[in-house]
């Protein structure tokens, strides 16, 4: 489609930093809607009388499953259509959906619900990568996606703690709506102030004017080894941020029987201080990493998620919960160094006809397997370990499933190699 005179219009720095801020703070709404169940986990489970596989799926599969699938036909539209409009519209159906989980009457009902959480956010990362791809050169890219990225534990913390405290003293269906509604404010900012970039304006080389079939860009991107296992090692990681992210709170709650409110105290201050820090840190450093190697932008993320495996193994069998948060945020904080990277390197692969395509096959590998998988399968062993070891058996699960983290960092060193060692040149 034409681009329109406004919108091929070069932005100055003052309104790329506008985009990246509210494009960040739809990203933070994302993960707060997303993230407030994990600390609910266990009031529903009371109250539906359900089983650790049940709420595996409530938190992870009903989710991912259409999170990662059709996420793959919104970033096809986003590629030609105005990715900004698409945006907004998914905050808006994520937003209300959210709110909708609190007026679930049964578990069916919740996972309808959730599905449609799915749903909307299915339609933000990969516009919304895409888009930053046009506003900030390939040597700050890192960095923007790494504040981007941040909002994920940022919405996560402000998530845990309203719902912590909201179900605590109003109930957990109170959470839902607080948390949901405001999102449709933010829908709104997008679409009225957020100009869509000319597509490729950054690129250096000539941007396609034609729609490339998509399986040969899925066939493209796949015999790429540095998307293939960046997206597969990104996945890994991810799989275990929501390991945690999601069976914390409930392990808090069981092992060291605290109350909802203090739950989400322990949950926001462990992301605090290793979720959030880790994926800023993970953008500064690969961006003053790659001047030297840009096989840096593998390397740092494997050794990140190499430290983090004996603090993920220990973590779940600490003695008190303050012990247990600070080792958790530890180990998060050196799994998360790869999040910066990973995103930048797949759009930097990536011609800028197909990113948001790129972006949404990426996200098939994170949510499929991290978000729908992970939580799935740590319920499952928790479930089997609990008729040995009762309220343990979920230590024994998570701790368990740290292995992950090994996999991941394998990941990373094979594809490092195809990265030329080359220096990349600044913006003149």
């Amino acid at each position: 489609m034409a681009i329109s005179a406004a919108a091929a219009e070069m932005p100055d720095r003052q309104y790329r930093h506008y985009v990246l801020a509210v494009l960040t703070i739809t990203y933070f709404f994302n993960f707060a809607d997303r993230q407030v169940l994990s600390v609910l986990l266990e009031d529903i489970k009371l109250e539906f009388a359900l089983s650790d596989t049940e709420l595996g799926l409530l938190s992870g599969l009903a989710f991912a499953l259409f999170y990662s699938t059709l996420g793959i036909p919104i970033a096809r539209l986003a590629d030609r259509a105005n990715r900004m409009k698409i945006v907004a519209a998914a905050c808006a159906i994520w937003s209300v959906a959210t709110a909708a989980c609190g007026l679930a009457g049964n578990f069916w009902h919740l996972l309808v619900a959730r599905i449609f959480v799915g749903v909307g956010e299915a339609g933000c990362a990969p516009p919304t990568q895409s888009t930053l791809a046009d506003y900030y050169h390939k040597t700050e890219l890192s960095r923007a996606l790494a504040i981007l990225t941040a909002a994920a534990p940022a919405g996560a913390i402000i998530g845990v703690l309203i719902g912590g405290y909201v179900t605590q003293y109003y109930g957990w269906r109170y959470a839902f709506f607080i948390v949901g509604l405001p999102g449709l404010l933010i829908a709104a900012l997008v679409y009225f102030t957020v100009r869509e970039p000319e597509r490729g304006r950054l690129s250096e080389t000539p941007v396609r004017t034609d729609r490339p079939p998509f399986l040969d860009t899925v066939r493209r991107l796949f015999t790429d080894r540095v998307f293939l296992f960046v997206a597969l090692g990104h996945a890994l990681a991810v799989m275990m941020a929501y390991i945690a992210a999601n069976w914390a709170p409930p392990l808090y709650r069981r092992v060291f029987e605290l109350g909802a409110a203090e739950v989400g105290l322990y949950a926001a201050l462990g992301i605090i201080i290793g979720g959030l820090p880790g994926t800023i840190a993970g953008g500064v450093l690969s961006d003053m990493l790659v001047k030297r190697d840009p096989r840096w932008q593998c390397w740092m993320p494997a050794i990140g998620l190499l430290i983090a495996f004996p603090l993920l193994v220990v973590a779940p069998f600490s003695s008190t919960v303050m012990i247990a948060t600070l080792v958790f945020a530890a180990g998060t904080f050196f799994a998360q160094l790869c999040l910066g990277p990973s995103a930048a390197l797949i759009q930097l692969r990536t011609d800028p006809s197909e990113r948001a395509v790129a972006a949404s096959l990426y996200i098939l590998f994170s949510s499929g397997l991290g978000i729908g998988v992970g939580p799935v399968v740590v319920g499952l062993l928790s479930d089997g370990f609990s008729a040995s070891y009762g309220v343990d058996g979920l230590r024994y699960a998570m701790s368990s499933a740290s292995v992950i983290v090994i996999a991941a960092a394998i990941m990373y060193l094979i594809a490092a190699p195809a990265l030329k060692a080359k220096k990349v040149a600044a913006p003149s």
